[in-house]
């Protein structure tokens, strides 16, 4: 299973590229869904592409994302629908810029290449018709025309827009999907702090899993999951503040204190004392604070 999160670059100079080439995909919607799910324990806002975009809406329209701040890319990641708004803002107002962009991308093939061969079956069954003339056949020229690539891509937009509401509305009709303490917050991941202060507030806001000490076994799950969701939102976030190789030590240090947390979880669902299964937690929890706080020395 294609997981598009994960494929987000390392490098923040590297994601406008990145996006665009998503923007005139036909995977936004699967990317969007799986952003709307990181992010879901984040307040929506009611701000549009054209807030976000300010001044800079006309640029971005003639050519592309490389003159966007770091924090427009950050909201882009972290509220998928306005992504979905850029996407449909592109394909109807989008400049010379986007169509070559459009033309290079090779993700339409297999969708245009299996619309012509449709399209020939098609064809030659109703010229075989007794009753056909050579006005049944649509001329092959349309196949290349924008509007077929923009149809591929709406596909997906629609696809998007109903995952996400429906992601909307379980968080706000069911349970909560997910709490708004640690790194779920919506101010955790602090973009204009320096280095330094951007790694000892990552350990703060972790520290914030000592807050509680649950007892039952599914509190402690519950507690131990949400804090790995913390996880996520970490891993799949830009770092501003942070040099590239500092932000590779920050994802790969993740992963694994992702993968140590998800055993604690599989420890308690296999029967394991959830008094021990916390006590390894906090254990886990504490290395990672201790980790961001020494890396914070040193950057």
């Amino acid at each position: 299973m294609r997981v598009h999160c994960l494929e987000i670059p390392e490098q923040l100079d590297q994601i406008p590229r990145w996006l665009e080439e998503q923007l005139v995909g036909t995977d936004l919607g699967a990317l969007a869904a799986e952003l709307a799910t990181v992010h879901r324990s984040q307040e929506p806002t009611t701000q549009s592409i054209d807030d976000l975009l300010g001044r800079g809406k006309d640029e971005v329209l003639t050519k592309g994302l490389s003159s966007v701040s770091p924090s427009v890319i950050q909201k882009l990641l972290t509220e998928p629908r306005l992504l979905l708004e850029l996407q449909q803002l592109i394909l109807t107002e989008g400049g010379g810029y986007w169509d070559q962009l459009l033309a290079r991308s090779k993700a339409h093939d297999p969708i245009v290449a299996q619309g012509k061969m449709r399209l020939g079956s098609w064809s030659e069954t109703k010229s075989n018709s007794p009753t056909a003339t050579a006005s049944v056949r649509p001329p092959r020229h349309w196949l290349s025309h924008p509007l077929a690539i923009c149809l591929a891509t709406a596909a997906s937009l629609l696809v998007a827009v109903f995952l996400y509401e429906r992601l909307e509305q379980r968080s706000v009709t069911g349970t909560p999907l997910a709490s708004k303490w640690g790194w779920n917050k919506p101010d955790a991941l602090p973009q204009t702090a320096s280095a330094p202060e951007y790694l000892n507030r990552l350990a703060d806001e972790a520290g914030e899993w000592f807050n509680k000490k649950p007892i039952a076994a599914a509190d402690v799950a519950r507690r131990i999951l949400e804090f790995r969701q913390g996880c996520s939102v970490l891993m799949l976030s830009p770092h501003g503040p942070l040099a590239p190789a500092d932000r590779q030590w920050l994802v790969e240090r993740c992963q694994k204190w992702a993968t140590a947390l998800d055993q604690q979880v599989v420890d308690l669902e296999a029967g394991k004392d959830p008094a021990e299964v916390r006590t390894q937690a906090d254990m886990t929890i504490q290395k990672l604070i201790d980790a961001l706080r020494e890396r914070a020395k040193t950057v």
